[in-house]
């Protein structure tokens, strides 16, 4: 049996996260003194202590006088909880309450859109699939529900959203929630690099998406800036003043015996979770909340630098190496983003892996599930397993205790066996997403066809832009009211609707090169689109949910013969370059006596004004005109033809009514 097949992975997933569930709950060690299960009301744990010190310390000294171990904009966040809740009888209940809300609110927010997200890429039954085997997954169930003291979905919650506005192609409203969402976590900041590599934008739109993000994130953050500049850097030298922890570069100065930055000699480092460190095996650190007014020096440390300059290397490739064609193309190129950040990041927690698990499932649907499996046992085995013991250990009688052999090797050889599998990753999801291409250089206006016979390489590479390339949505472009097309294209609609009500014929209607549906949506129920492009296909999918969509090239039609009465054909000849093999299959399909009811660009000085167009696809292989004597001799082997002449369309288009003959 098949390792990719459903049936296996599902029951895998789900036999792997009981166990884990029940071995972490039976284990007797708390996770930075949390417990595994914790009543909402319940609040005696240093966490909630925490924050509420904060905002209090925030309420003596002003929002832009404390820095705290979180970013500005989470501040904003949890500040903002407490000022509405501080005056009631209880706040620290309710503040922990409200807490508990927003996390699970969040992570409802992920949930929808993991699966709007895998609709959009591999189709509703796979979109279900992906969203089961992530609500699954023990590191949802155990961060997300379990452990209370973890912020990770609100950021998370925006990237996701972002992500899904991005794919339909929302660029605005995109990178608003990059914005916020990256002074939330500067994690979500990986949304640069689709937005530098994707080539449905052109500079001037990925400028404009850009300077959005940096214009919603410096008015949260200036403020701060303005109000106390020293406190507003402090955060991130504190930051980069913290020594590595649980990655390669702690390793390395472990098995090199490197002195340990004692943080007792800076009460910046001093810790409020009650875990001191104390050698190179160690958590983290959250910073005192006496602490936090006062300034933090900038360090300038070599691995905060080193980890920058890799990062920079890294997305600097594959900005050179790949680019984004397609929607799954996106999401590769976000888990290539987010695998190499944590690759190269010298600070690792467990709750990283939330950023991970969804864009695997998104990625590799079917494949995925094994290196998340494999992912949350390194995980458990990393903390629990050998993690506890050592900190035991370490804090034991002054840190004099010893930690056994079995359990550092077991919690370095998982620490680099995690990091292998990060790499895994970034190289997969670097492989799978698209090659950087040079464009065509073809006219885009004008007389496109070469005065000799094309090669048959040239149609093929000009085909596979129609195929995977193309991102045009006519309905949407039509719908919704982007510029002057959306006026033209509603009266194409109009007129090819007027021609299928007056010269239909009763029987199976055909719509070759259906696109996403735009002509698609106003024929009979049953009717059947036909499409090279998958992409429109799944589009058309939600815009026409009557239709039977097929998969295919026009030139090769997968159809008997004779089976259709009805054939349209509007706007779909001028981007082929073998006219004469398109008419032939229709021909062949089309019943005695059956019509094609289509139309072309008419040869017109307009159309040198197309690339005015706000929508206009700049990359198009080409785009032909033609003039109502070339069309009559290339459409004459259908039959005989009339011709309508819309007053509106004359200069635009030619409309055309073609019908087999019965003999």
């Amino acid at each position: 049996m098949k390792l990719d097949k459903p049936i296996v992975q599902v029951p895998a997933l789900l036999i792997a996260t009981l166990l884990l569930l029940i071995l972490y709950i039976k284990q007797p060690w708390q996770l930075y003194g949390e417990q595994a299960w914790q009543n909402p009301w319940e609040h005696n744990n240093w966490f909630l202590s925490w924050l509420t010190e904060i905002c209090r310390s925030i309420d003596l000294h002003g929002i832009s006088n404390v820095w705290t171990g979180l970013p500005q904009g989470f501040t904003l966040v949890f500040y903002g909880i407490w000022t509405l809740l501080r005056n009631t009888m209880a706040p620290q209940s309710f503040f922990w309450l409200a807490w508990r809300i927003l996390i699970y609110v969040c992570e409802i927010v992920i949930i929808s859109m993991v699966f709007c997200i895998a609709n959009m890429l591999h189709g509703e039954d796979t979109a279900l699939r992906v969203t089961i085997l992530y609500g699954m997954t023990w590191s949802s169930l155990n961060w997300f529900i379990l452990n209370p003291i973890v912020y990770d979905p609100v950021p998370l919650a925006f990237l996701l959203t972002s992500i899904c506005f991005f794919l339909k192609k929302k660029g605005i409203f995109s990178a608003v929630l990059t914005g916020v969402g990256l002074t939330i976590k500067p994690f979500v900041a990986v949304m640069f690099l689709s937005i530098g590599a994707a080539r449905s934008l052109t500079t001037k739109q990925k400028m404009l998406c850009l300077g959005v993000v940096a214009f919603v994130a410096s008015g949260i953050l200036m403020p701060f800036l303005i109000g106390n500049p020293t406190i507003f850097f402090s955060w991130y030298n504190w930051q980069a003043g913290r020594p590595p922890w649980q990655t390669a570069y702690s390793f390395a100065l472990w098995v090199a015996n490197v002195p340990y930055p004692i943080p007792a000699m800076d009460s910046a480092f001093m810790d409020a979770s009650g875990v001191q460190p104390r050698s190179w095996i160690w958590s983290g650190i959250t910073p005192q909340v006496s602490e936090m007014t006062i300034p933090v020096p900038s360090y300038s440390r070599w691995y905060a630098t080193l980890t920058a300059l890799l990062y920079l290397s890294l997305t600097g490739i594959f900005y050179l190496r790949r680019e984004i064609k397609t929607e799954k193309d996106v999401v590769y190129s976000l888990l290539f983003a987010v695998s190499s950040l944590f690759l190269v990041s010298y600070g690792w927690s467990p709750q990283y892996l939330s950023w991970v698990i969804p864009l695997i499932l998104l990625c590799f649907p079917m494949r995925g599930v094994w290196l998340l499996i494999v992912l949350e046992i390194l995980v458990y085995l990393e903390y629990p397993i050998f993690y506890a013991p050592i900190i035991n250990a370490v804090l034991s009688v002054n840190g004099t205790s010893v930690p056994g052999l079995i359990e550092i090797s077991g919690y370095w050889a998982t620490i680099l066996l995690r990091t292998s599998l990060l790499g895994l990753l970034a190289y997969m999801s670097f492989r799978v997403c698209s090659e950087r291409t040079t464009p065509v250089s073809v006219p885009l206006l004008g007389k496109i066809l070469p005065s000799k016979t094309p090669s048959i390489e040239q149609p093929i590479r000009n085909k596979i832009y129609y195929m995977k390339r193309e991102r045009y949505d006519w309905v949407e472009v039509t719908d919704k009211f982007v510029g002057i097309e959306s006026i033209y294209h509603r009266a194409r609609e109009k007129m090819m609707n007027r021609l299928i009500k007056k010269y239909g014929k009763n029987g199976y209607y055909l719509d070759v090169g259906c696109g996403t549906g735009l002509i698609l949506r106003n024929l009979p129920h049953g009717t059947i689109g036909l499409d090279i492009n998958r992409w429109a296909l799944n589009r058309a999918k939600m815009h026409v949910s009557k239709a039977q969509l097929v998969l295919g090239d026009a030139e090769y039609m997968p159809f008997k013969e004779k089976t259709f009465s009805t054939v349209i054909f509007s706007e779909a000849l001028e981007h082929f370059e073998r006219e004469s093999e398109v008419v032939k299959e229709i021909y062949n399909v089309l019943n005695k006596g059956g019509v094609v009811l289509g139309s072309v660009p008419r040869e017109s000085f307009l159309w040198r004004l197309r690339f005015l167009s706000a929508t206009c696809p700049h990359d198009e292989p080409f785009h032909n005109q033609f003039k109502e004597k070339r069309i009559r001799k290339i459409i004459s082997a259908l039959g005989p033809s009339t011709f309508e002449h819309p007053a509106f369309l004359r200069l635009l288009n030619i409309y055309f009514i073609t019908q087999k003959p019965n003999a």
